[in-house]
C-alpha cells in the first residue's frame, strides 16, 4: 500500500509505503500527483517514507511507473528517502528515474526534516 499526501503550500509529495507495493498503488499515487500538476506549475520534491520496508528492491523495480504529466519526473529537484532500513542499494534506480534530482537519505523519524529539505530549505 502507498499513501500519497500532497503539501500544496510547499510543492512536495509525501509517499508513505506500506508492506507491499502493487502496480495499482503506484498508478494511484502517480494519478494523484498528475492531478496536482494540472493546477500547479511543478512539484519541488518527493519524500518517500517507510517505517519498516524490507522490499526496497520492489519499490526500485516499480519506480518507473511514477511518470508525471509533462515529464515532471525528469525535472524533479529533490527526492528524500526516510527509512532506517539500508536504502543505498536502491538510490541508483531512483537517481536514474529522477535523473535531475538530488537524492538524499534521512532516518525514518526525520520526515519533517526531509519535507523541509525537499522544498529547498
Amino acid at each position: 500500500m502507498i499513501s500519497c499526501s500532497l503539501f500544496e503550500d510547499i510543492g512536495v509529495c509525501l509517499l508513505e509505503l506500506g508492506e507491499h507495493i502493487s502496480e495499482k498503488n503506484m498508478n494511484t499515487a502517480r494519478d494523484q500527483i498528475n492531478e496536482y500538476l494540472e493546477t500547479h506549475p511543478d512539484l519541488s520534491g518527493l519524500v518517500v517514507h517507510a517505517e519498516f520496508f524490507p522490499w526496497w528492491s520492489e519499490f526500485a523495480e516499480r519506480i518507473g511507473q511514477l511518470t508525471f504529466n509533462g515529464n515532471h519526473h525528469q525535472t524533479l529537484v529533490r527526492v528524500a528517502i526516510c527509512s532506517d532500513v539500508e536504502v543505498e542499494g536502491i538510490l541508483p534506480a531512483i537517481g536514474q528515474h529522477f535523473f535531475a534530482a538530488e537524492v538524499k537519505s534521512f532516518k525514518e523519524d526525520e520526515v519533517s526534516e526531509a519535507l523541509h529539505w525537499a522544498q529547498g530549505e
